[in-house]
């Protein structure tokens, strides 16, 4: 009996993790490595993690110990550790996932290697259409992945569970049965005991289509992948803890597109912690076609999502607009909580910025002068009349992050006097002037 094992997933001289069970898939797993180990000069480590979740579980560990023993192959166990008010089979495959991942990098292993087949496969997914997922999560468990900076393989990925199971009895492989398979209080036993063998009766060759299906998935993804990699490339700024969509060219995308740029943003900004449901996703694209100039979302405690006009925003956490107000009781300066600098002086000030000049009769009627944010009832003088502080802004299209921290500056009387590059009133010249100098950091004047 030949094996389907993907060798191109092994070079020579790897130094590889092989994660055992002890059941079937994962012996002959091992097996045939222990077969091929010579040839290409490989150096084999067996890791094993106890769940303690049956009475047969410390055996499980022994037996594999036992064959690791056997076989010469170093062999190191791990104990799930409980936590309480989680999924248990996320959370076990997350603690499994590091700590072999910590154990690869002690030996100095460059692989994973885990016992997933054609079974698995088809079972993964079958259970990600009926639940949902994203274009790559349809595709299925991928032959070759990274988990950090280390490689994970599915060598057996193509191959049969009923294939495995001849190897097993024609080399007379032991191995341990897990007695919670045969059951179907988990939602992945249902699937295998249920829905795949009714879909084998339908066509025996259905599991070859779902490996069809996933070579065909995988391929269209890396196409999307590429293509999203150029635009997040040319067109997404990384700024400070933020990261900008220019959204005039974001609608030319592709929906599928658009939505994968979305998605990789998320995983950026949220190193891989925050997962996107579909009605998120759905809802920011909705964002993004609104005519309303600013919206924003909170996808969690940690992230969120916020159009400002032609710009999308994706924040590791929210903007925090809090009121601030300085006096100044003569001419001076001050620096804002976001480090900008307000200069107010008798003469100009050599820099690039922002200069207002304004002339006064009398300065004891402007000082002090009170330099803040925005307020509910700010209002401009004009000519023609009065108009909200906040109309002023929509018609100038200001961003909603620029609205709470742009300064204003009030006279002894509270009248707003100036919001640099944004409104001054009219003044008539006479002998006293007034500089209003408003810098983005901080400069020397």
């Amino acid at each position: 009996m030949e094996l389907q094992f993907n060798l191109s997933l092994i070079a020579p001289n790897d130094s590889l993790v092989i994660a055992t069970s002890g059941g079937v898939d994962s012996m002959v797993l091992l097996h045939y490595l222990k077969t091929i180990q010579t040839k290409y000069s490989l150096k084999l480590y067996v890791a094993h993690m106890n769940h303690h979740k049956r009475d047969s579980s410390t055996s499980d560990q022994i037996f594999v110990e036992k064959y690791a023993s056997l076989w010469g192959v170093s062999f190191q166990s791990f104990d799930y550790v409980k936590m309480s008010d989680i999924n248990f089979h996320h959370d076990a495959r997350m603690q499994r996932m590091n700590r072999f991942y910590d154990y690869a990098n002690a030996v100095g292993a460059t692989k994973i290697v885990f016992a997933h087949h054609l079974d698995d496969q088809a079972e993964t997914i079958l259970m990600r259409i009926t639940r949902g997922s994203s274009f790559k999560g349809y595709a299925g468990i991928k032959e070759e992945s990274n988990y950090k900076d280390l490689t994970i393989i599915h060598p057996l990925l193509h191959e049969t569970k009923e294939n495995i199971y001849l190897y097993q009895k024609e080399h007379n492989i032991e191995f341990v049965e897990d007695e919670s398979n045969q059951k179907d209080d988990y939602t992945r036993n249902r699937y295998r005991h249920q829905v795949i063998p009714f879909l084998k009766e339908e066509n025996p060759k259905a599991l070859e289509k779902f490996d069809q299906f996933s070579i065909i998935m995988n391929e269209a993804y890396q196409l999307i992948e590429q293509l999203t990699n150029s635009y997040m490339t040319k067109s997404v700024i990384q700024k400070e803890d933020k990261l900008l969509i220019d959204l005039p060219s974001f609608t030319h995308l592709e929906t599928i597109l658009q939505k994968e740029v979305i998605k990789t943003c998320v995983n950026k900004i949220s190193n891989n912690q925050t997962e996107l449901s579909s009605i998120n996703t759905d809802f920011i694209l909705s964002m993004v076609y609104s005519q309303k100039p600013n919206m924003n979302l909170r996808v969690d405690e940690h992230l969120f999502v916020t159009k400002s006009y032609d710009l999308l925003y994706f924040e590791q956490k929210k903007h925090l607009s809090n009121d601030y107000s300085f006096e100044l009781l003569t001419f001076g300066e001050v620096i804002l909580p976001n480090n900008d600098k307000i200069i107010i002086s008798q003469n100009p000030c050599n820099y690039d910025g922002k200069t207002t000049l304004l002339w006064y009769n009398n300065l004891d009627f402007i000082f002090p002068v009170t330099i803040r944010n925005r307020r509910k009832k700010d209002t401009l003088v004009y000519d023609f009349g009065t108009k909200k502080l906040k109309d002023v802004f929509i018609d100038k299209k200001i961003p909603m992050l620029s609205r709470n921290q742009l300064p204003i500056i009030l006279n002894k009387s509270n009248e707003i006097i100036c919001i640099p590059g944004i409104y001054q009133p009219k003044t008539i010249d006479t002998d006293m002037k007034l500089y209003i100098h408003y810098l983005k950091g901080i400069n020397p004047c």
